[in-house]
């Protein structure tokens, strides 16, 4: 007797083969043995994967070798506007390399004509600061003096020698050509009469063998002092065999491969539902692309920017995003910052190190080791302590960069003003650093305001009051940096007894400077740590203080390897020296990490863990969820509330330990990665004291995530997929309708292409949202999107257009032609050609074109992928037992399609080529040269398998068409023994 199965719904997605035999899991009937390149659909059906649109390829960039110490200890390097070239070998063997370092500003004197003369009076500051009002006449300098800051790349100039004001050029500069400015650079490249060029030339000399010395060719040279990245390659002028000298650490490096392919990442960047961009991260550089799928540009060339995140680095880097702004951790660099802003209607982006309005310190010091300071402002000053109780590093020069801060009592914490006829107009200033207040006794008439002193020194008005006799001022306001306040007051009558005064919310005053060297010495008969510092924010006096605390994040202690918002704060978490605490800033001000006793001050809390497990996530949820390598826990209140540092309250809420990837929420449930990469898990959790739940995504289908997943990213439409990409390069896909109880995986591949990224922005209206990923061709990694109006285009059986093909392109052309070009990435490769809606002969690419035997006027070129499935085994309950282990013979396979052509069958996935067969054949109806019609119903197929011990019978598509399979229905002979 024939039994008809009816499978209609593979929504279970592929299962495990070790599923294979739990025919009593209840999904076992709706899921998959090899479900590969579909994507199960939430109403049952299956639909073949859309192909990939090529928008472009990576940045190639190189690799940079240091040279040994040896050389380095031969080098001479001259600071100064050393321009002659070396006329003396002495001391020096053959290979030293000496660096001329040539610095020349130039002035524009008329920006019409182009004419440009050298700045004569100009000065080199030997360290890196801006000019101070110390730098005066007594200095050298004069009023127009010029200064070119080194590491800063910033022209100041000054305005009164005497008083040493100066002030910021804010004209167009140049600072890293070599070329003297020519007449090209006019008002129409931005240069106004009056504007700055700076000269930087390094030229670099290496001694011969005579032994004289002799220019280095092909050699160029920074402009700053970091090290070398891929990034400096052919773009920039390096040939391999170039060389490469860190001006400040005498580091030398040379250039040993140009051109080097290196692993990709794409990060999301929606600014709204209609703005959305895709970041680039390659080794060293970040570049954005925009949602047409074009790169994001100045003019002609293409936005890139130097990044610190290496190839290895950049699927550990982390993201928080508030509008237009975007942060970025990783655990060895400095927090990063992307701004998006306009100039007029001009869109800008900039990428730069976070610069702290206020820096994350740790704790205040508990012991009694006291820190005194040398000065309370100034550059190259020291600061020592009275031991030795740096024990967290083994060299102290790690604590290099690092900050220190310092909190002093006040000598004075508030300034009065007395409001009488022929009393002082001012008072002197008095730093403040957040609260304070401001309030009048008596009654006056006239005016009292508060000043603030600005970076030039001169005094400005910050808020003013006035009065006749009617009233008495109480003020309270807050500064987020340290500014310097101070009272005055102008046309004056007033009674006996009336004041103004100021005064400080804190009694103790913070300082902090920036460690430029460490070292243990000895003084007298006791061991003592003396800093040697750059005051960054003055400090209240030189007497020694118990309370000093050195910054959180650095490179002694590392840095934050987890970033998010969450009630109008920035959080971190997770360092190396301290891997289980998280730091919020203040609230609705993302730069500032002060500390204080204010609800809006910043905070920091360390988790009570069980281990010292790192802190690998943050997800803003009901609370703030924190996932630690084994453990994951909730912040919020008591009162449910918004946190402040008084009333944070933590609990645990499981014990499943998260891999270093950021959660995500995906229809409104959390979602994490487990540690090790491998299981993905759905995260609930409790306010009250129930145990949080992390229900495990894959347990249906842990195969599929074996190699461990390098990222993840979410769809919302038409449909929520939850996209991965594992480190063996294959793409996975995982409908999830939780609330239906859809949980399906599938497998994606591309020939011979490995994935490596994948990221999801916002579609346009009435399209599906962009999946992007990143594709590894043998070496070459190309940026890729899924067709967006793949089912658009199905809906309105626009198949000219229809792009199932990888890597492809889509070329419109009038009139049609043969001639099909642009195709220099596919070069070598055999294609699958869709020409006006008709499948042609597949060509292979030489020298970026094919030419096709008929003319077409729209034409997708691309790399033909298989999409495949079979079904889970079937089971029936029999009268003797079940159906399993008994011989089946499927005759005839009865398929519901949806707009489908090009579908094959055959008894089993791995047959051979002559045992597939074609389920929607050619029509005799259709005209020579015409596309066939996609179908839509019922077809019968036959199936020429034997018997065996389960219905193996599979589908797959391999034409440039779609694949739409609703239902599946085998027709079955089981034997009864």
């Amino acid at each position: 007797m024939s039994i008809h199965i009816h499978r209609n719904s593979f929504n279970a997605g592929e299962i495990s083969p070790l599923m294979d035999a739990r025919v009593d899991e209840a999904k076992h009937p709706f899921s998959c043995r090899v479900l590969e390149n579909f994507i199960p659909k939430i109403y049952g059906g299956a639909f073949r994967r859309p192909g990939t649109m090529y928008l472009g390829r990576d940045r190639l960039v190189s690799e940079w070798t240091e040279l040994p110490t040896s050389l380095r200890h031969d080098l001479g390097i001259f600071f100064g506007g050393e321009n002659a070239a070396p006329t003396s070998n002495t001391g020096y063997e053959v290979g030293a390399i000496y660096l001329r370092n040539v610095r020349t500003v130039y002035k524009c004197t008329n920006g019409a004509a182009g004419t440009w003369a050298p700045v004569t009076e100009f000065s080199d500051l030997y360290a890196s600061e801006n000019p101070t009002t110390a730098d005066t006449t007594a200095r050298g300098f004069a009023t127009g003096s010029v200064i070119f800051v080194r590491d800063f790349g910033a022209i100041w100039t000054c305005t009164n020698a005497t008083t040493g004001a100066w002030s910021l050029v804010t004209l167009k500069t140049n600072v890293s050509s070599t070329d003297v400015p020519t007449t090209f650079y006019d008002e129409e490249q931005g240069y106004k009469t009056g504007s700055y060029w700076v000269r930087n030339v390094y030229t670099v000399y290496r001694i011969g063998v005579s032994p004289t010395w002799q220019t280095v060719s092909g050699t160029h040279q920074p402009s700053s002092n970091r090290n070398p990245t891929p990034g400096d390659g052919t773009s920039q002028g390096f040939a391999v065999g170039s060389i490469w000298i860190n001006n400040r650490e005498g580091r030398v490096f040379e250039l040993t491969n140009n051109a080097v392919s290196a692993p990709v990442r794409l990060i999301d960047l929606n600014v709204s539902a209609t703005i959305r961009y895709q970041l680039e991260f390659g080794a060293g550089y970040l570049r954005i692309w925009q949602s047409s799928g074009a790169l994001y540009n100045f003019g002609a060339n293409p936005l890139v920017v130097q990044t610190p995140y290496s190839g290895t680095e950049i699927f550990e880097v982390q993201m928080a995003q508030v509008g237009n702004l975007a942060y970025f951790t990783h655990p060895n660099h400095p927090p990063q910052k992307l701004s998006r802003y306009f100039i007029g209607s001009s869109e800008f982006f900039q990428w730069s190190e976070v610069q702290w309005s206020f820096p994350c310190f740790r704790d205040w010091n508990t012991s009694k080791i006291t820190a005194t300071p040398s000065a309370t402002t100034g550059n190259t000053k020291t600061i020592t302590l009275n031991a030795q109780p740096l024990v967290e590093v083994a060299n102290y020069s790690e604590y290099i960069g690092a900050r220190i801060a310092l909190s002093q009592r006040r000598a004075a914490s508030h300034q009065k003003l007395d409001l009488v006829t022929g009393s002082v107009q001012s008072t002197t200033g008095i730093s403040i650093l957040g609260q304070y207040q401001f309030y009048t006794t008596g009654q006056y008439t006239g005016t009292v305001s508060i000043e603030q002193q600005n970076s030039a020194g001169a005094w400005e008005v910050v808020r003013s009051f006035e009065a006749k006799n009617d009233r008495q001022i109480v003020f309270s306001s807050a500064t987020e940096k340290a500014t310097t306040l101070r009272i005055t007051r102008s046309s004056l009558s007033a009674a006996v007894n009336s004041a103004a005064y100021l005064e400080a919310g804190d009694s103790r005053r913070v300082g902090y400077a920036r460690i430029l060297r460490a070292e243990p010495t000895i003084s007298g008969n006791d061991y003592v740590t003396v800093f040697t510092v750059d005051i960054e924010q003055d400090f209240d006096s030189t007497l020694a203080t118990t309370e000093w605390a050195l910054e959180a994040w650095a490179t002694y202690s590392g840095y934050p390897r987890s970033i998010c918002f969450h009630e109008q704060r920035l959080w971190f978490g997770g360092t190396e020296l301290q891997p289980n605490t998280l730091w919020a800033s203040v609230t609705n001000n993302f730069e500032n990490f002060r500390r204080g006793a204010y609800d809006t001050d910043a905070l920091a809390f360390t988790l009570a863990a069980t281990e010292g497990s790192a802190i690998q996530s943050m997800v803003s949820h009901q609370s703030l969820v924190i996932f630690t390598q084994s453990e994951e826990w909730t912040a919020s209140t008591s009162e449910q509330t918004a946190i402040t540092p008084s009333n944070i309250f933590v609990r645990r809420q499981s014990r499943f330990g998260s891999a270093h990837k950021q959660a995500f929420v995906a229809a409104n449930n959390l979602l994490f990665l487990q540690r090790g990469a491998r299981k993905v898990r759905q995260f609930t959790y409790s306010g009250g004291g129930a145990q949080g739940q992390a229900s495990d995504l894959t347990l249906l289908a842990e195969h599929v995530t074996r190699s461990g997943i390098r990222q993840v990213a979410f769809q919302q439409q038409p449909d929520p997929i939850i996209w991965a990409v594992t480190t063996g390069g294959v793409l996975l896909s995982l409908t999830y309708e939780s609330d239906q109880n859809v949980i399906a995986w599938a497998r994606h591949t591309s020939g011979t292409g490995l994935f490596e990224s994948v990221s999801v922005i916002y579609g346009d209206d009435g399209k599906a949202d962009e999946v992007w990923v990143v594709v590894n061709r043998q070496g070459i990694r190309m940026i890729e999107r899924i067709d967006a109006e793949a089912f658009t285009k199905l809906e309105q059986d626009d198949t000219d257009r229809m792009i199932y093909l990888d890597s492809a392109l889509l070329l419109e052309r009038t009139p049609a032609s043969t001639s099909v070009t642009g195709l220099g990435h596919l070069n070598g490769k055999t294609v699958g050609i869709l020409a006006d809606g008709a499948i042609v002969p597949s060509k292979v690419v030489s020298s970026g074109s094919i030419t096709l035997d008929v003319a077409a006027s729209k034409v997708v070129v691309g790399l033909p992928y298989t999409s495949t499935l079979q079904p889970s085994k079937v089971e029936m309950q029999m009268q003797n037992g079940p159906s399993q282990g008994r011989k089946h013979l499927c005759k005839n396979v009865t398929l519901n399609l949806w707009k489908t052509f090009g579908l094959e069958i055959a008894d089993t996935p791995n047959a051979p080529e002559d045992k597939w067969f074609p389920v929607t054949a050619r029509s005799t109806e259709t005209a020579l040269g015409d596309p066939e019609p996609l179908v839509t119903g019922f077809i019968d197929a036959k199936n020429l398998g034997a018997h065996n011990r389960s219905v193996d019978v599979s589908l797959r598509q391999r034409l440039p068409l779609p694949c739409n399979i609703l239902a599946m229905i085998p027709q079955i002979e089981i034997s009864p023994t």
